[in-house]
């Protein structure tokens, strides 16, 4: 059956390489940071363009995935080297490179408690209110 639909604007992987390493280097003469996003106006499409044809074309997505990564070490390296901006470097990672916080909370209980205590207890605290509205 025929392809039917808009043509591909790319079918070659290299011309994605090639356009993203033309980016880069505009980036580094100017001072600009990497991102996806601009990797994607460089290619004349949308960002959300670009992940689709990293998830659906298998032609395409492995060099996406390299020009990914090359954005993401270029965050976390300037990331690690600055001292401002850090909030918006620390986001970029998280939207655009799967980053997260996480905290790990390890709790530890010893110590034995059983059912008849637990109902002893209750019985101890029914019986303490009992006393306190039967006074009042």
């Amino acid at each position: 059956m025929a392809r039917t639909g808009r043509p591909l604007k790319y079918t070659d992987a290299n011309v994605i390489w090639d356009l993203a390493q033309k980016y880069f280097k505009d980036c580094d003469e100017k001072g600009d940071p990497y991102l996806i996003t601009g990797v994607a106006l460089a290619l004349d499409t949308s960002r959300s363009t670009l992940i689709e044809w990293e998830n659906k074309r298998d032609d395409l997505s492995d060099t996406i995935k390299r020009i990914k990564d090359i954005c993401e070490d270029w965050a976390a390296k300037n990331l690690a080297k600055s001292n401002s901006g850090q909030i918006g470097k620390i986001f970029n990672l998280k939207v655009n490179h799967g980053w997260e916080d996480k905290q790990i909370i390890q709790q530890e209980i010893t110590g034995e408690l059983s059912l008849i205590d637990i109902l002893a207890k209750k019985d101890k605290t029914k019986n303490e209110d009992e006393e306190e509205n039967d006074g009042a």
